[in-house]
């Protein structure tokens, strides 16, 4: 009986590494999520809080396109809600943009992110 063996795929390790030795997870001090009250923001928060140091910022950013007072009134609803229901301490933001991915690109670059986390989407 032959058995053939399909190999893995040549993996680049780190320098350094060692199997079986236990590494410290990377850890993000500046964390900033794109929000818009769907399940896959909801998703996004849960990975942002798990790669989040413990001594790190998270923040909940949600894009909106206009000025008017009730679009700003309508997303701080929107980011209380998630910020309560992901039980997370984070800051919350609304940002104005006419795209949300340019809006969160330009506020993670403003505040220095180290990881912009969004859910994802089907269209």
């Amino acid at each position: 009986m032959t058995t053939e063996r399909w190999g893995a795929p040549d993996l680049k390790l780190p320098r350094g590494f060692r199997p079986g030795r236990e590494e410290r997870p990377v850890m993000f001090k500046n964390v900033l999520v794109g929000v818009d009250g769907r399940p896959t923001g909801r998703d996004a928060i849960a990975l942002a809080s798990q790669l989040l140091d413990p001594d790190g910022k998270l923040t909940l950013a949600y894009v909106r396109s206009g000025e008017v007072a009730e679009d700003l009134e309508d997303s701080n609803k929107l980011l209380v809600r998630e910020r309560i229901e992901a039980d997370v301490k984070a800051e919350l933001l609304s940002v104005v943009s006419a795209s949300p991915g340019r809006g969160l690109h330009q506020q993670a670059e403003k505040q220095g992110a180290d990881l912009l986390v969004v859910g994802s989407c089907r269209h």
